[in-house]
């Protein structure tokens, strides 16, 4: 599991338990769930980002595949 998931999966587990011991609208779990909120936000941009390296090579491969061919 890449650091980023389990960072993820840790912060996750500390907003729930302070969530439970102070409560949803408490300055420390507002405080964790943004900081969970953050983590998030990189992770969404990361796989955004591969996803679009391996859509650009794929249409570049392609490409090339067809200007080999005649295409």
């Amino acid at each position: 599991m890449p650091a980023l998931r389990i960072a993820i999966s840790k912060k996750r587990k500390e907003m729930i338990k302070l969530g439970e011991k102070y409560g949803l609208a408490d300055r420390r779990t507002i405080k964790c769930s943004q900081q969970l909120d953050v983590l998030l936000n990189m992770n969404i941009r990361r796989t955004q980002y591969l996803y679009k390296e391996r859509t650009s090579r794929s249409y570049i491969d392609t490409s090339q595949e067809k200007e080999h061919i005649g295409a």
